[in-house]
């Protein structure tokens, strides 16, 4: 197919030949998964090897993305969709999306949320397709979950405590 592909088609400024790999297993794909999202893609897509070209959805290919999960603040339910307005420990706001029950029974205001996502945009800091998971229910508080984000950042913080001693010395 590839042969193929390099013998009727020449590159030029609109066609550009996509480097062809062949997956070696699990800890190969894994590692190449991790170099592209290092790198800011969003993931890989897989192909039967002697799979031919086809237009739209097909059984042959796989995209494989990887997922990982943060907390952030529920505000309300979302106007214009099926889920939540949050807001991230950077302060951006955005919407998660939830299941249908979710939505009818939403978590309270200020509960602590767990989502899965595919990663940050690197312009706004947003979540890309974050997709509610769970209420965290551990005893984390939402400073917490920002001193954290703060710290994993190297974002200096004030360790000062806010005492009734220090507000009348004050």
């Amino acid at each position: 197919r590839i042969k193929i592909l390099h013998e009727r088609a020449t590159e030029n400024d609109v066609l550009k030949f996509v480097p062809f790999t062949m997956c070696e297993g699990r800890e190969h794909l894994q590692k190449v998964l991790k170099e592209v999202v290092d790198r800011h893609g969003e993931g890989l897509m897989l192909r039967k090897a002697e799979a031919s070209y086809d237009v739209g959805r097909s059984y042959s290919m796989l995209k494989v993305k990887l997922q990982q999960d943060a907390e952030v603040k529920m505000l309300r339910k979302a106007k214009k969709c099926v889920g939540f307005d949050a807001m991230l420990p950077n302060n951006a706001e955005i919407t998660i999306r939830c299941t249908y029950t979710d939505f009818k029974y939403p978590p309270p205001a200020g509960a602590v949320l767990k989502v899965k996502h595919f990663g940050e945009w690197e312009k706004t800091g947003k979540l890309k397709n974050p997709f509610f998971w769970r209420v965290r229910n551990d005893g984390a508080t939402w400073d917490d979950i920002v001193t954290r984000y703060n710290l994993d950042r190297g974002i200096e913080i004030n360790t000062e405590e806010t005492t009734e001693e220090n507000q009348q010395k004050e």
